[in-house]
């Protein structure tokens, strides 16, 4: 079994998974962000300021953004 991202986009296993069940990760992914969205949003609407708030909460750190989890 790879670790690479990549390599493991191009594992048959992989590719068999995505075909029978989607790309999960994927909407794990977008289920994340658009919880995160929904967060911010109510965050913001209770009146906590961004003080209030450690830095960086609301976003995923770069170095994940658009790679798969391993």
């Amino acid at each position: 079994m790879t670790t690479d991202g990549m390599s493991a986009a191009l594992d048959p296993i992989y590719i068999r998974l995505v075909a029978e069940r989607g790309d999960v990760l994927a909407q794990a992914r977008g289920e994340a962000d658009r919880v995160g969205r929904l967060l911010e949003q109510l965050y913001h609407a209770s009146g906590t300021t961004d003080q209030d708030v450690e830095p960086g909460f609301f976003s995923r750190p770069a170095s994940r953004q658009g790679r798969p989890r391993r």
